[in-house]
């Protein structure tokens, strides 16, 4: 549990976890321009802004991952520019637009259309969300104690890994693992 405020607990939070085949990216891209017209209240907490130590963050949490992977024997995940792009933008937006989920609630898109907004060309896409976690070591023991991160996480077909690690917002630190395999791999 983790403490907001002087008398509120709450859970360290997880959403679910999703993987995308390729072949739903065009239904998805086709479908991000929709807009909700129930959006959230606004950020009731500070904008996003990268944490002091956000490169050892990123790294460590990828070295727990690759760690987890080896002991299944998956390859190791290679860390990219774009994937991390991906992954602070999705922080980004959820801290800033006071949501926490896979679907963006303001423009709908989901992860398969994000990294087709990036120019990712993917066969498969995954990615896992949590919020209120300080350190790399909590967020993975929380996503292996999920069966559906940990499928997320353990999976073979992934071969790069980004990570976003940004503070702000009603949970005060939020991560996002997204997980890639590129169209010609």
């Amino acid at each position: 549990m983790r403490r907001f405020g002087p008398t509120v607990l709450i859970p360290a939070l997880l959403y679910g976890c999703t993987a995308e085949p390729a072949s739903n990216t065009l239904n998805q891209v086709a479908g991000a321009g929709v807009v909700t017209s129930v959006l959230p209240d606004p950020n009731p907490g500070p904008p996003a802004s990268p944490p002091k130590d956000e490169t050892s963050l990123r790294t460590k949490l990828l070295d727990l991952v690759n760690a987890e992977r080896a002991k299944v024997h998956a390859d190791p995940l290679q860390s990219t520019d774009t994937l991390a792009q991906i992954a602070d933008y999705h922080t980004s937006r959820m801290i800033d637009g006071n949501f926490f989920a896979h679907l963006d609630p303001y423009d709908r898109s989901t992860v398969s259309a994000r990294a087709a907004k990036f120019d990712y060309p993917f066969r498969k896409i995954g990615e896992d969300l949590a919020a209120g976690q300080e350190s790399p070591q909590q967020v993975l023991a929380d996503w292996m104690a999920s069966d559906g991160h940990r499928k997320v996480l353990l999976d073979t077909d992934y071969r790069e890994a980004g990570i976003g690690v940004l503070d702000g917002g009603r949970y005060g630190r939020y991560w996002t693992l997204v997980l890639g395999t590129r169209a010609n791999q």
